[in-house]
């Protein structure tokens, strides 16, 4: 996965890490004059002209700018309860719901640290003291009181809600969870064992080390955001149990130089990072917060154990042979991540990511909202083609811009997403899979356990000779990527070529190559850790086309293509401009590096680096100077460069320079204008050579997600089948494209039955069957239902919960009898009712026969009597 630090930044090669549906198509009269209407046509690069970036750091003042038009979308989530009611009252002000951010506290887990020059006893050098901190913090407390509710307890470094691994492992997830919630008498037991076994002593209220001094504690607290309030409830529970904690609050200018970039001066820090993109399988972040260098100085100090170590590097190097593997070992991993605890992960953040309701077509991602690559790419005024979008960020960034161990801050990576073209594939912003950003691909693999075969003419960089060297006979790879790439223009108007690709992917390897000149292992991210362990050779197919041979394999192909990813943001010639400052040690391409040089962190930007860029610019222009690996014989020609290219490129990088006053030269649809460091704004504009028309991305504009209900039976009996039904709809129509499984958990919290749904055409709905074993094993008592949904086109996991009753065998069959002998009596009630019915109906009957018989005779009597009347008339007559 990429996360950022909330102030520092990781970066992988291929593992990016993880809403609601937009409507954003009005627009109020106050801002119908804001666009810069311009012809209709779809123009290349971007829809707008510009974006002007500007620190808006408070809630409320960012919200009132929104309301008014003088921001168009603000770079960060609401933080507060207050802050999102203001945003629902405000007429031209609406907003995203999504989860881009965790907190955390990164622990020093070193056995003395340097306090003011002297070394001193750390606590946290014990794991057992680092692991109790889990029990300290109440997590619950931090996301209702501190964050209002607008966040959730986060435990694991798998988050909640973010990464649809945790779904995936959810019963070792909550199991996990139990073990480690807030329990204070616990925490302070195991520290109490822990301290005293180390020779520790607790007088008067205090703890001593074993030398008998005073067992202090600096905690670098920030003060942006609700970080501060979180680390004033830390260091106010850390205190009840003894410590005296100096409580170091800063900005991230202060910290992050302190924290990351050395090992002295500090034993806590409140911690935050975000992520840059979902992703649908996250390999890469266990090892990179709990191993990598990248991530903290302390991990060239620190090596946790071996088991820790060697299984996280196994899941980054995806060494499984199927799911049902890979996700034992997420899950034997998020165990010993907590054991070991150099970082004690807290919350993860529900971020309303506001905008004003005058742009549109914003394009965001279902985890990290509008710190999307996507989104500053596609946002436009309805119906306009052009304008400036304004654009407001916490925080101005004040990290280095350069490409090799610069944008460290989430608030410098939203420069360099619109500015460069960073990958050649990137992850779908609603699904975590891989497409296309400047390379198709295609994917071969024998994988997972068999070989394909490196072409002999297939080449290798060699970083101890600098050169390129042809592979041989007998080489064999996992997976073959073959990736064709669409390369078009940098901003100082010179065509990419394969020699850039080449260049950089040398420079990846020279980099981490610890006899280099340049070698920075504090700019070595995991992913460049993946690749160069990995590759087993490179074949140019033609001019813009080739093929990575890569030990990799991976469950979904994409990932395939993202490890042999080897696209550039970067021209080789401003490679070898920062290569020949960083050698001569004048800069350093790491803030940590450049601290131990006592050098400038390369800057390409701004600041002191530009003059002595341009020294060395300046040499190597009147040199025509080429690297000797770009020369190489070996190097189809394609991938050389020759002394007239080099004329151009140096010409075209000093022109550069000398037009815009500064050397960030890339290839993304806006390219850098300037930075204002008084007025604290960074303007890009639009670059209308790039490759591809604005409309590029409009179709991830709107996620798919779908809207899921659960039916659960009223009672479950022991040994009789039961049926779960979930419900899947989009827009109103039954939705098929997701992954449900459901668990039924038991009242201790044991996950005692999983099950995978499966569609029910017929009945548009996913059903589980419950067996007659499985709820045999049942005992009686309220069960909890957790049905865990990925959709495939939305794949932010979705948790649903609902309650089952489990009733006793005999309760059921007394119930039965009940119901028969209810239903008994109803029958013979009504079958009484019947003949009480029929018996009056037949005495009805008798009645009416008897006087049918009486009336006719009656009438005989009538006839007669008439009759003798007639003839005694007649008689007399």
């Amino acid at each position: 996965m990429s996360v950022e630090r909330l102030g520092n930044k990781a970066s992988s090669v291929y593992g990016l890490v993880i809403a609601v549906a937009l409507c954003l198509l009005l627009i109020t009269p106050a801002l119908a004059a804001v666009p810069h209407k311009v012809s209709q046509e779809i123009p290349y690069g971007p829809y707008v002209d510009e974006i002007v970036f500007s620190e808006v750091s408070e809630e409320t003042d960012a919200l009132e700018k929104l309301n008014a038009g003088d921001l168009h979308l603000w770079l960060w989530g609401i933080e507060t309860p207050e802050g999102l009611a203001t945003a629902d009252e405000l007429p031209n002000v609406d907003y995203v719901n999504t989860y881009p951010g965790m907190y955390d506290l990164f622990i020093n887990p070193l056995p003395y640290v340097n306090i003011s020059g002297e070394p001193r006893f750390n606590p946290f050098g014990i794991r057992e003291v680092r692991e109790a901190l889990n029990w300290l913090v109440d997590r619950e407390y931090i996301a209702k009181e501190v964050l209002g509710g607008l966040g959730y307890p986060q435990y694991t470094v798998y988050t909640p809600y973010a990464i649809a691994d945790y779904a995936r492992t959810y019963p070792k997830m909550m199991e996990l969870e139990s073990e480690y919630s807030h329990d204070f008498d616990k925490a302070r037991e195991v520290i109490f064992n822990a301290l005293t076994d180390a020779g520790c002593t607790f007088k008067d209220g205090k703890w001593y080390d074993p030398e008998g001094n005073l067992i202090e504690l600096y905690f670098v607290i920030r003060t942006e955001d609700m970080r501060e309030d979180i680390g004033d409830y830390v260091a106010s529970l850390l205190e009840e149990l003894g410590f005296t904690v100096h409580r170091d609050y800063g900005t991230s200018a202060k910290a992050i130089p302190k924290v990351y970039g050395g090992i002295t001066d500090w034993h806590l820090y409140t911690e935050g990072w975000a992520f840059e993109a979902m992703t649908a399988y996250d390999d890469s972040i266990a090892y990179f917060m709990y191993c990598s260098p990248w991530t903290g100085a302390v991990f060239e100090y620190y090596t946790p154990e071996e088991e820790l170590v060697e299984l996280t590097e196994k899941l980054l190097n995806a060494e499984y042979s199927n799911m049902t593997e890979r996700l034992s070992w997420i899950e034997e991993i998020n165990e010993l991540c907590l054991k070991d605890s150099t970082r004690v992960w807290l919350i993860v953040q529900v971020s309303p990511f506001p905008y004003n309701t005058g742009v549109t077509n914003i394009a965001y991602d279902l985890v990290a909202g509008f710190w999307s690559m996507y989104t500053l790419r596609t946002t436009r005024f309805p119906g306009e083609i052009g304008g400036t979008l304004k654009v407001g960020i916490k925080s101005f960034p004040t990290d280095a811009f350069n490409p090799v161990g610069g944008f460290k801050w989430l608030y410098s990576v939203h420069v360099r997403h619109v500015v460069t073209d960073t990958y050649g594939v990137y992850v779908h912003p609603h699904t975590g899979i891989y497409i296309p950003i400047r390379e198709t691909f295609s994917v071969e693999t024998a994988g997972p356990d068999g070989n394909l075969s490196v072409p002999e003419d297939a080449l290798l960089f060699d970083p101890a000779t600098e050169d390129w060297k042809k592979v041989g006979s007998g080489v064999v790879a996992t997976s073959a990527v073959t990736l064709n790439f669409d390369f078009g223009k940098w901003h100082h108007g010179e065509e990419m070529t394969m020699a850039d690709i080449f260049a950089a992917i040398a420079h990846a390897y020279l980099v981490a190559y610890e006899d280099s000149d340049i070698y920075d292992p504090w700019a070595v991210s995991p992913g460049q850790e993946v690749f160069i362990a990995s590759c087993k050779g490179i074949k140019v197919v033609n001019d813009t086309a080739l093929t990575v041979y890569i030990d990799y394999w991976h469950i979904d192909p994409t990932y395939i293509a993202a490890a042999a990813d080897v696209w550039t943001a970067t021209p080789w010639e401003l490679y070898a401009l920062m290569d020949a400052a960083v050698s001569a040690n004048e800069l350093a391409f790491s803030d940590s590096k450049a601290k131990k040089l006592g050098a400038e962190w390369l800057d390409l930007a701004r600041g002191p680096s530009l003059d002595i860029l341009a020294k060395h610019l300046a040499d190597l222009k009147a040199a025509n100077y080429i690297p000797d690996y770009m020369k190489d014989a070996d190097l189809p020609d394609c991938a050389k460069v020759t002394d007239d290219m080099a004329t151009a490129r140096w010409g075209a990088l000093d022109s550069w320079y000398t037009d815009h006053g500064h050397f960030f030269v890339s290839n993304g649809p806006f390219y850098l204008e300037n930075i204002d460091t008084v007025a604290k704004t960074i303007t890009v504009k639009a670059f209308r050579d790039y490759v591809y028309k604005a409309d590029r991305w409009d179709e991830l504009v709107t996620p798919k997600i779908p809207e899921m209900g659960v039916e659960t039976p009223a009672q479950v009996v022991p040994g009789l089948p039961a049926t779960i039904n979930v419900t899947s709809t989009f827009k109103g129509e039954p939705y098929s494209k997701v992954d449900v499984d459901v668990l039924v958990v038991n009242p201790e919290g044991q996950t005692v039955i999983e099950k995978t749904a499966t569609w029910n055409a017929d009945a548009s709905k996913f059903v589980a069957t419950l067996s007659e074993e499985e709820t045999g094993a049942l005992t009686p008592g309220v069960y909890t239902v957790y049905v865990i949904a990925i959709p495939h086109e939305a794949a932010v996991p979705k948790v649903t919960t609902k309650s089952l009753t489990v009733i006793p065998v005999m309760v059921y069959i007394e119930s039965q009898i009940d119901a028969l002998e209810a239903s008994l009596e109803h029958d013979i009630a009504e079958l009484q009712s019947t003949v009480s019915d029929l018996e009056t109906q037949l005495a009805a009957a008798r009645a009416a026969a008897r006087t049918s018989m009486y009336a006719g005779v009656g009438v005989g009597v009538v006839g007669i009597a008439i009759a003798a009347v007639a003839i005694a008339l007649a008689k007399k007559s």
